[in-house]
């Protein structure tokens, strides 16, 4: 078994949903040919996976650190991550990663100095994207009481000289992709977290994307009037946007935008990975997909420590989870007691376990259910949870909720 370190990449668009990804299916128009090869030939893609909160700065406070947004206070776009409060890229970084971040991650507190920068080697600051050129219309949102001020549709972007608008999320890929090119360190694996803002709103894009997406391929849009028993809280945003008056062709276009700036991320994913390829280390690093809500998750981690198809897939959940287990000296003798145990850890309350995860995984050999992995094998594996092991047991137990928050987020199907 290989001892190598694997290069980690984390590729974390911005409110980008799971049916802008078209190998889902549930988006005919979604045009995501990169993401969708990397499914096929690589990668296991999770058909409901759901964050812990739905807005981005309490939700990788909870994925970063493995932790329930509520259980520190991270429930706000204010209350970011602070000094005496640890996160996966610290225990990286401390276990002898090279961890490479954008500014604009969403996660530390910035009035404190130093302190983002304590939990990194180097922090990317992009310029040029600030220069981006501007939407063609630069009214169409209008004044605040109108149609679309609060739908933040923009519409399409100019383009400079050189036809392109090129924005601090290119700038950034392509600040990536030269630490890659130029990495040099054959003993030193590399952790590169990039927090692009794309698909945010305000919904914009430039060609050849704005035209690229056929509008009559988008699905039928949900409408108010078809959701019932949800809080009264999305009764009061609904009437507060005041969106009523646009009608179905502005809707369209709104989504088709938005599948426009999906379909940028999709082409700027693939530059990444093809860079990874170009110098040889494609196979050598495990790379994550996520976003937000009901969100695109995709892992492939290849098959670095030949795991099974089951572990590989809940690696990083139990990665993040047994956080406070780890040190340096012990991770990988932890890599090597989680691969015996890992079945037992879940089945501590395997039923609550199986109401959380039904997602089928996709392999070129086989297809096969986690939960029914873990429903046929119950009674074998409780049994071995009193033999053997039992300090590491003990120890695991004490993190249930951390494993529990971090799990695959996934939804009955």
């Amino acid at each position: 078994m290989s001892q190598k370190r694997p290069h980690i990449i984390i590729f974390n668009p911005d409110e980008m949903r799971a049916d802008a990804l078209h190998h889902l299916g549930k988006n005919q128009a979604a045009v995501t040919p990169n993401l969708d090869k990397f499914v096929q030939s690589d990668a296991v893609s999770f058909e409901n996976a759901f964050c812990q909160n739905p807005v981005c700065v309490p939700s990788r406070c909870s994925f970063f650190t493995g932790l329930y947004p509520h259980t520190t206070g991270h429930r706000t776009m204010t209350y970011l991550l602070r000094p005496g409060e640890t996160s996966m890229f610290k225990e990286l970084k401390d276990a002898g990663y090279y961890v490479w971040m954008n500014n604009r991650n969403d996660l530390y507190a910035g009035q404190y100095s130093g302190w983002m920068e304590s939990n990194a080697d180097e922090i990317f600051y992009p310029e040029e994207g600030s220069r981006a050129p501007k939407a063609m219309n630069e009214n169409q949102r209008g004044e605040e009481g109108g149609k679309y001020y609060y739908s933040h549709y923009e519409g399409q972007l100019n383009v400079d000289e050189n036809g392109k608008n090129y924005t601090s999320d290119d700038e950034t890929i392509d600040a990536a992709i030269d630490k890659i090119k130029n990495w040099k360190d054959e003993k030193q694996p590399l952790c590169m977290f990039l927090g692009l803002f794309y698909p945010h709103p305000p919904y914009q894009v430039e060609e050849p994307y704005f035209s690229a997406i056929d509008r009559s391929k988008l699905p039928d849009r949900i409408r108010f009037e078809d959701c019932i028993d949800k809080s009264k809280m999305l009764k009061q945003y609904h009437e507060y946007q005041n969106l009523e008056g646009l009608n179905e062709d502005e809707w369209d276009e709104i989504r088709a935008t938005y599948a426009g700036m999906c379909m940028k991320v999709d082409e700027q994913f693939g530059k990444l990975v093809q860079a990874l390829k170009d110098v040889g280390i494609y196979d050598d690093r495990a790379i994550f997909v996520d976003c937000l809500t009901k969100v695109p998750f995709l892992v492939n981690l290849q098959r670095i420590y030949q795991l099974t198809q089951v572990f590989r897939i809940l690696w990083l959940s139990l990665w993040i989870s047994m956080r406070p287990l780890w040190t340096s000296q012990r991770l990988y003798h932890l890599m090597s007691i989680l691969e015996e145990a890992y079945v037992e850890l879940l089945l501590i309350e395997a039923n609550r376990f199986v109401n959380l995860v039904a997602a089928k995984v996709e392999d070129v050999k086989e297809n096969c259910s986690v939960t029914n992995i873990i429903s046929q094998e119950v009674e074998q594996h409780s049994q071995r949870m009193f033999t053997g092991q039992r300090r590491w047991h003990r120890q695991m137990m004490r993190h249930m909720p951390r494993l529990r928050c971090c799990v695959l987020r996934a939804s009955n199907m």
